[in-house]
């Protein structure tokens, strides 16, 4: 895998976002059936998509500026959908027909917030390599 150790930090803590939320999501007492294609089905992709993103960014060669350019936008994309996950879990726990608490809630978003974070601070460094 290319890129230094945390980036592969990164791509397990995608990895472990990924699980959770498949995990909780799954579970038809936290998430009636009825929110499948509301929030449910929306949230993995999502998630995978953030994972696929990362990867994908962490595979590109930054030796020349086209291809560090279109890794700062893979990154830039992860980012932004790591904002949209936050946003998604907020709505779920204020909709009080899913069953997800605070504490659960708070988790998830701790795993969010996380990997956004980590994205954020590598996007900075590669930043910077285009000066």
């Amino acid at each position: 895998m290319a890129g230094n150790n945390n980036e592969f930090l990164l791509l397990v803590k995608a990895k472990n976002l990924a699980k959770y939320t498949i995990n909780i999501t799954d579970n038809p007492k936290k998430f009636p059936k009825k929110y499948r294609f509301t929030f449910v089905n929306r949230m993995q992709d999502m998630v995978l998509d953030i994972y696929e993103l990362i990867n994908t960014a962490n595979e590109l060669n930054t030796n020349d500026k086209q291809t560090l350019t279109e890794r700062l936008r893979l990154q830039n994309q992860a980012i932004t959908k790591c904002k949209t996950m936050l946003f998604l879990i907020d709505l779920c726990l204020e909709n009080e027909s899913i069953g997800i608490d605070c504490r659960q809630a708070e988790v998830w978003s701790r795993h969010v917030a996380n990997v956004k974070n980590m994205a954020i601070n590598w996007h900075t460094r590669d930043r910077k390599k285009m000066k």
